[in-house]
């Protein structure tokens, strides 16, 4: 084989696996720009989920303020529903 033909083939086979160098590349740099993008929108997800842990957290506590003031008012509701019934006990039949 001469040595022209051996160089030929050599610059071939270097060629080629430039090539395929290159395709590995391709693919590893398009595999990498697709979880940055998936990292990106799984961080944004998880900013959302935070807020909305801390929205309902905060509307939990603002719910819970509410009933403690209903339950305030019932009390004191009933406290004087239990003066009037007193009152009413101690008139008596001659009412």
């Amino acid at each position: 084989m001469s040595l022209c033909l051996k160089a030929l083939l050599a610059s071939r086979v270097t060629v080629s696996g430039a090539r395929s160098d290159e395709h590995r590349c391709l693919a590893k740099s398009a595999e990498v720009l697709q979880l940055s993008e998936e990292n990106k929108n799984l961080k944004k997800e998880n900013e959302a989920l935070k807020n909305l842990r801390s929205s309902r957290k905060s509307q939990n506590e603002l719910l819970q303020k509410k009933v403690d003031e209903q339950e305030d008012v019932v009390k004191r509701m009933q406290e004087k529903i239990d003066l009037d019934e007193e009152v009413l006990d101690n008139r008596g039949p001659s009412a």
